[in-house]
């Protein structure tokens, strides 16, 4: 929450809702190349992995705007991403998952002997699922809305999104506690995610609403007791003369 958005509705004024969005993701997995794909030229269709973070306006066709931070998704850079949702207070996180089989060796498969040619569709699954459960679990981001991305490039997938978020261990009982969405696109088109951004944009400008009623109870609460306290003082002085 903005200091000027907070002075705003100490002074009784509604304010724009700035709504700042982390957007995560193992290395190649299309975090970059799903952000800038809206404002770059169709011929540029190679987009190199983050090597510290990005940060742009998205903005929805309902008029929402989207601060998003996308911070790379390499082994190192993975140990970072705490320190951006530990000091920025989000209302929402974006996890996108590359769930396509012909895609650029990474460091760990490279490590582990695998090449493009061994590598399955999901063979990302298990370790995304891992990351997206830490995550999950912190309590900086116990209460953000989650838009679950799977990236599947230009290939068909002929299955659900609910079976892969099932796979990432998001289960009908979690999305009663969380809410958390899971769409399949293909990053480079951004058609493909349009109708998930909408989503998320009034998911987050519904959350945002709600941050800012709680914090204008929690102002009423201390202009109330500020005011008995100047009271009681006032009393105590009477007495006193």
């Amino acid at each position: 929450v903005s200091t000027q958005s907070t002075w705003d509705y100490i002074m009784g004024i509604e304010p724009s809702v700035p709504c700042e969005v982390l957007l995560l993701g193992r290395k190649d997995s299309g975090k970059s190349c799903f952000l800038f794909k809206r404002y770059v030229p169709p011929s540029l269709t190679r987009f190199h992995s983050t090597c510290g973070f990005n940060y742009e306006v998205l903005r929805t066709k309902t008029g929402n705007e989207l601060n998003v931070w996308d911070v790379g998704g390499s082994k190192d850079l993975r140990s970072f991403w705490k320190y951006f949702y530990k000091n920025v207070d989000f209302v929402g996180v974006i996890y996108i998952v590359n769930v396509q089989k012909k895609s650029q060796d990474s460091e760990e498969d490279k490590n582990q002997g695998k090449d493009k040619g061994s590598r399955r569709p999901l063979d990302s699954l298990p370790k995304d699922r891992i990351e997206l459960n830490i995550l999950l679990n912190e309590k900086e981001l116990q209460n953000v809305v989650w838009l679950l991305l799977f990236n599947r490039g230009d290939e068909e997938l002929k299955i659900d999104p609910e079976v892969l978020e099932e796979l990432m261990g998001v289960t009908k009982e979690m999305k009663k506690k969380v809410k958390i969405k899971g769409v399949i696109i293909n990053a480079a088109l951004a058609d493909t995610s349009e109708a998930a951004i909408e989503w998320f944009g009034k998911e987050l400008e519904a959350k945002s609403k709600e941050i800012y009623k709680n914090l204008t109870e929690k102002i009423k609460v201390l202009k109330e007791r500020t005011a008995a306290k100047k009271s009681k003082r006032g009393e105590v002085r009477k007495e006193l003369d």
